[in-house]
């Protein structure tokens, strides 16, 4: 197996999911994870 083959690849698909994800944050500021308060994974616990 070709090690940096696969770090290559992996390098590349993390870059273009950020950069898609860029693109999604400013089209649609509503929907960026960062900006939510309520975090679909932590969530909100009043008591």
């Amino acid at each position: 197996m070709s090690f940096w083959l696969f770090v290559a690849g992996f390098v590349i698909v993390i870059g273009i999911l950020s950069v898609i994800g860029a693109m999604m944050v400013q089209k649609n500021p509503d929907t960026a994870w960062e900006e939510k308060e309520d975090h679909p994974f932590i969530g909100h616990h009043d008591g």
